[in-house]
Formats: structure tokens, C-alpha cells, sequence
């Protein structure tokens, strides 16, 4: 398995969550991973699907639960690729991303979400739901976009109730698979050091002397 490179999940402003929704004609995507939870559904897609050590073709419709720091990847069949298959629908894809410090912050003050508990352990090795889970939740996020930061909030909630009582799920992995070694946790500390300062300092001007101080560097000066 290759090594798998970050992807900065950018926030948004006025929200702890994330939410995006992407329509392509086909889709090939590099190994990656996530400090963020990621709930992933796919419509309308033929193709194949790389968890970990996983990997399974799938069509039509499905939602899996990626945890933080797993590497995953998902792509078109060729024939889909190459427009072969006579189908012009495009392969559609709305993907939830969550703070693994923000959902324990909400289990910690809400005992009803407590019951989260087990299934964000299970993410750990990837996690499938049901096809009615799934259609249930695209239900419930058609145009939700448009809706206020608290509004979103709400259906976000419901759409983790729906991931809780499904009964008919699957878990990916035999063991954790996580893009995290020993040798690597130094840099991936920094990383996620300088990705918070500018999270928390977006709005400003951000320069290479306030990240050099912030991580306790040397900035050279810069002649002109």
C-alpha cells in the first residue's frame, strides 16, 4: 500500500463541521487521509472502493464511516472512465467531515449522544451501512446547504441517530489501518500544530514570521 497524504479539511465560518457535496462524471482519487472522521455516500457510482487493506467494487448507492488517519481511496471503473458503459449520470458524492475532539466534546455534554460511542470505535476499521440507512440520510440532506449553521446542525445530529440505529452494517477492516508511524508522529505534530494556528487565524494576514513564532523556529530575514 502506498503512503497516503494528508488532506486539510478547510472549515467552515460559523460551523465545527464540514459538509460538501460533489457531482463528476467520473472519479480517481490518490490515497489520502483525514484528521476528521469522514461519513461518505456515493450515488450513482461504479467503481471501487480502497479502505486500509480493503478493497471492493460496489454500485449505485453507498455510505461507509472512514475514521481519522485511515487511508482510503475510490475510483471509477474503466469502462465508466472511458464513458463505455452508455450511462451520463454523473457520480454524485456528498462526504461529512467531524472533529474527533468536537463529537467526544458532544458525547461528554450530551448523555443521548453517548450511544455514538461504539460505532466511532467500529470506525476505526471502516464501517458500511445499509442501502435504506443511506437513502435515509440523502433524504435528509437534500438542500441542506441552504439552511442556517443551526439548522444544519439539527440534520447533522439526525444523520448520526440514522448511522446509530442501523442494524444491517459491516466493518471493513480485520485490523486498524492507520496512515501513523512512530517515525512520522514528529512531523504530523507540526502539521497539525500549524493547521490549527491557521484555522484559529484564518481572517488575519498570515505571515512566515507569525507561523515561525508560533512554532518556535527561526525565520530568516528576507532582503528585498
Amino acid at each position: 500500500m502506498k503512503k497516503a497524504n494528508i488532506e486539510k479539511v478547510m472549515q467552515r465560518e460559523g460551523f465545527s463541521w464540514r459538509y460538501r457535496q460533489v457531482e463528476e462524471p467520473h472519479k480517481h482519487y490518490d490515497w489520502h487521509f483525514h484528521q476528521e472522521y469522514e461519513l461518505v455516500i456515493h450515488r450513482h457510482f461504479h467503481g471501487v472502493a480502497e479502505v486500509g487493506h480493503y478493497q471492493g467494487d460496489f454500485s449505485g448507492d453507498n455510505m461507509m464511516l472512514i475514521g481519522p488517519h485511515i487511508p482510503h481511496r475510490f475510483y471509477s471503473h474503466p469502462a465508466q472512465q472511458d464513458g463505455a458503459t452508455g450511462d451520463n449520470t454523473l457520480c454524485e458524492t456528498h462526504v461529512i467531515w467531524f472533529k474527533k475532539e468536537w463529537v467526544a466534546n458532544m458525547m461528554f455534554s450530551c448523555v443521548e449522544m453517548r450511544k455514538l460511542e461504539s460505532l466511532l470505535k467500529r470506525a476505526e476499521k471502516g464501517v458500511q451501512f445499509s442501502p435504506q440507512a443511506s437513502i435515509h440520510v440523502l433524504a435528509l440532506l437534500d438542500g441542506v446547504g441552504s439552511n442556517t449553521p443551526m439548522h444544519q446542525l439539527g440534520v447533522l445530529i439526525q444523520v448520526l441517530s440514522i448511522l446509530v440505529a442501523d442494524k444491517d452494517t459491516s466493518t471493513l477492516l480485520s485490523f486498524a489501518s492507520k496512515q501513523e508511524k512512530a517515525s512520522d508522529t514528529t512531523n504530523k505534530e507540526k502539521i497539525e500544530k500549524v493547521c490549527q494556528f491557521m484555522d484559529d487565524n484564518f481572517q488575519h494576514a498570515i505571515t512566515l514570521g507569525d507561523l515561525a513564532k508560533h512554532m518556535n523556529t527561526y525565520s530568516p530575514p528576507v532582503f528585498g
